[in-house]
């Protein structure tokens, strides 16, 4: 039940985010994050109350998800402290 009242939280910072005027680059990598650790939490919730037989495919990303959350905080603090590199373009 606990994940559930998790995933109704994360769509409502989705919800705050898409709707924020003005967006920096911060905030487009603190949506990406955001939506990975809703997937993540849907993903684990439909794991534990679905058939396992159905949905197979779908719940062998589910392990990768955790891997994400480390390069998403380094990028959401780079950007937050300008200290991104700068791009080649």
């Amino acid at each position: 039940m606990l994940y559930v009242i998790g995933i109704g939280i994360n769509l409502f910072l989705i919800l705050l985010l898409i709707s924020k005027k003005n967006k920096s680059l911060a905030d487009k990598i603190l949506l990406v994050w955001i939506i990975t650790i809703c997937v993540h939490l849907f993903l684990y919730v439909a794991a534990t109350t679905l058939p396992k037989e159905s949905y197979v495919n779908l719940f062998a990303i589910a392990p990768l998800l955790p891997l994400l959350h480390g390069p998403m905080l380094y990028l959401y603090t780079a950007s937050m402290t300008n200290m991104l590199p700068a791009s080649k373009k």
